[in-house]
């Protein structure tokens, strides 16, 4: 990571990933649907029968850079599943001395639309997701213990923009060995063209853990660009407004639709 700039370390990413996953897959990619880099997801699921994936660069100056990366597949209409993980993360540990490195944890999960009133209508989802801790607690990374996640969101449409509304309730392992802690996340996120085929998004973030005193507010916002069919390129910043957040990142990334699997 010191002698590797973050592009290069994700078009390389990015380039392994689609080789793995276009194994079997064939046929014109369908219109990505980015949920990346904002906490919140919106209602959109990949198109059925594609596979697409998010990979990215998360760099937060002196304290933590991560690579994180999902694989989505399309099941219906309506529904996708996805896998999400980091192949490497590195943070400071300067309270424990030296850093740490190494791959991130796992999620797992489901994303469902289940209101849909039609073309520029509002639209509803649920998602759920767990996270399997892959991560080292030694090095600082994770703390080996096993999350629940379970959301819903409303989507409002504005002509070529669109408005989200974004709740997920968190249940979190305790290292201690007590109860799982709760978490709330809540946010409002939104997209819209700003020139010709350049978009922006803008996200504002609540993150509560009672249990654990932690209360993060993050405004995260950028633009995106279409690099070609079926190729969204995202770059923006992410700032805490808390004292408990992250201060800034710096985050870079592409959502690629590798069209349909099995098909000629």
């Amino acid at each position: 990571m010191d002698h590797v700039g973050p592009i290069a370390i994700l078009v390389r990413l990015s380039a392994l990933f689609a080789a793995v996953l276009t194994f079997g897959c064939a046929g014109p990619p369908a219109i990505p649907t980015p949920q990346r880099p904002t906490f919140s997801s919106s209602t959109q699921t990949t198109a059925p029968g594609t596979v697409e994936i998010e990979a990215g660069v998360s760099i937060d100056p002196g304290d933590r850079n991560s690579s994180p990366m999902t694989a989505k597949m399309g099941v219906t209409e309506n529904s996708e599943i996805f896998v999400s993980w980091s192949p490497y993360t590195w943070v400071d540990r300067s309270v424990g001395g030296g850093n740490g490195g190494g791959v991130g944890d796992t999620e797992i999960g489901m994303r469902q639309r289940v209101l849909d009133f039609g073309p520029n209508e509002p639209a509803i989802a649920y998602q759920f997701k767990t996270k399997i801790p892959t991560a080292s607690a030694r090095q600082g990374i994770g703390n080996e213990e096993m999350d629940f996640f379970a959301a819903a969101m409303l989507e409002m449409p504005y002509g070529s923009a669109s408005l989200v509304g974004f709740y997920q309730l968190g249940f979190l392992g305790d290292p201690t060995g007590g109860d799982p802690d709760i978490q709330h996340g809540l946010a409002i996120s939104g997209t819209t063209p700003v020139a010709d085929a350049i978009g922006a998004y803008g996200e504002i973030a609540g993150i509560i853990t009672p249990e654990r005193d932690d209360e993060q507010l993050i405004a995260t916002g950028g633009l995106t660009y279409p690099l070609m069919d079926g190729w969204i390129f995202d770059a923006g910043l992410a700032i805490g407004l808390s004292n408990d957040a992250p201060d800034l990142q710096f985050l870079i990334g592409v959502t690629v639709n590798l069209g349909g699997i099995g098909t000629d």
